[in-house]
């Protein structure tokens, strides 16, 4: 199944190893050798999306020697999260984690690839803040956003997410019977939501 390009381009930062800017990896990934990998239909799908559209982030960036260095199993793990972008040579991103662990498993390739989606260099750390009380100046009085207070009638709203449940996979490793899981136990925290 395809992924949306919004629902893999978050950065994971890690605080051990702080990333060096991104203009020191670029010319080395791009220049990896593509001699070093044959065999492979999806690493010759990588090469010609890499000639043919070179703003594919995911080939433009594909370590071969990185990916030779990887056990088999990790191999095709890695190809698995680098296929929409090889069958879709004209995708900006190309590249979808399968795994929440592909993040870091991976980190040497997909940091680089992330970084430069997002124009990312130097040091970067994300802090999530769901306090509402720190944002208390933000907010109506009250602390409740009310559409109808600003003139508005019912109103229609979605919200695109692009992560997962911890117990389940990313979106491009679900089996069927995985979103059919995933959808019960969403009906029960939206049923949560909606009764408050």
């Amino acid at each position: 199944p395809h992924v949306s390009h919004s629902s893999t381009t978050s950065f994971r930062s890690s605080s051990v190893n702080p990333p060096r800017p991104i203009s020191n990896y670029l010319p080395r990934m791009a220049a990896a050798t593509v001699e070093a990998s044959v065999g492979s239909p999806m690493l010759d799908l990588i090469k010609s999306a890499r000639a043919s559209h070179p703003e594919n982030l995911m080939a433009k960036l594909f370590d071969f020697n990185y990916y030779d260095s990887l056990p088999a199993d990790l191999q095709q793990r890695l190809l698995k999260c680098c296929q929409s972008g090889a069958e879709n040579a004209d995708s900006g991103m190309g590249m979808y984690a399968m795994n929440p662990d592909d993040y870091d498993l991976f980190k040497p390739y997909m940091d680089v690839v992330i970084r430069a989606y997002h124009k990312i260099e130097g040091e970067v750390k994300h802090v999530t803040n769901w306090d509402l009380s720190t944002k208390a100046d933000k907010l109506p009085a009250g602390g409740k956003l009310d559409l109808t207070k600003l003139g508005l009638g019912p109103t229609s709203m979605r919200v695109r997410v692009g992560r997962n449940l911890k117990d389940f996979p990313l979106p491009g490793a679900m089996s069927k019977e995985d979103r059919l899981k995933m959808e019960q136990q969403m009906l029960v925290a939206f049923k949560k939501l909606i009764a408050d």
